[in-house]
């Protein structure tokens, strides 16, 4: 049987420069839910001013959290500061994500300048386990260049679950990986108690089949949920 779903909207239809979003989530005791988003979130180009947006998710004891985005496209431009902060309870069991597209590649638009820094911060029973950021600002085209660093990709995406015992679940998450997307790099590590998925992709549409597609799996696995995506994940 499926959980309860709430969606966010927004309403302005994209973000533009000096915009500010702030989303506090609490998922009570034994609660079981997904939030996901109603649609892609756009970024425009922006001539100075930067976009902030904070997700603060608390999962207490015993809840299933879900936090399903859909893609956050930046524009050339685009100027983004994220943090998507996550505080689970003991016993807590919370599965969460983000993907970002780096331009329009139907449009042939890259991203080539701007500013991105897309952090996360998870605290589990009150200390803080697991902080990363990705930061770009300077020298973007050479970054996307570079073999060593993104190169050639249109798209990234981070999938991290909380959980007891997380590391049990590592060999599924890392079968779940063996046979990726065409063009799609992917990885699964446990650190300090975390799960963390990585993927990155040339193709925007491949990249986000591989991400529903390891979502809608580990959740059938590890909740013994629907092996399915809400029906707007697919409109």
């Amino acid at each position: 049987e499926e959980i309860k779903q709430g969606i966010i909207v927004t309403t302005s239809g994209g973000l533009v420069g000096g915009d500010k979003i702030s989303l506090a989530l609490t998922f009570g005791e034994k609660t079981s839910a997904m939030i996901m988003a109603q649609a892609a979130e756009k970024v425009y180009g922006s001539s100075g001013a930067t976009c902030l947006m904070e997700v603060d998710l608390e999962a207490n004891t015993h809840a299933w959290a879900e936090y399903l985005p859909q893609e956050t496209i930046l524009f050339d431009n685009a100027r983004l500061n994220r943090t998507t902060r996550i505080r689970a309870a003991a016993g807590s069991q919370v599965l969460a994500g983000e993907i970002v597209v780096f331009g329009r590649k139907g449009s042939g638009e890259t991203f080539s300048s701007g500013y991105l820094r897309d952090s996360w911060e998870v605290w589990r029973d009150n200390k803080l386990v697991w902080i990363d950021a990705l930061l770009l600002e300077k020298n973007i085209p050479q970054i996307f260049n570079h073999p060593a660093c993104l190169k050639n990709i249109s798209g990234a995406a981070t999938i991290v679950f909380i959980s007891d015992n997380v590391g049990t679940y590592l060999d599924y998450a890392r079968n779940l990986i063996k046979d990726p997307e065409e063009n799609i790099r992917m990885s699964v590590s446990v650190t300090n108690g975390v799960l963390i998925a990585r993927f990155m992709g040339e193709d925007p549409l491949n990249l986000r089949n591989a991400f529903g597609n390891f979502w809608q799996n580990f959740r059938h696995h590890v909740a013994s949920l629907p092996n399915s995506l809400p029906r707007l994940w697919h409109i």
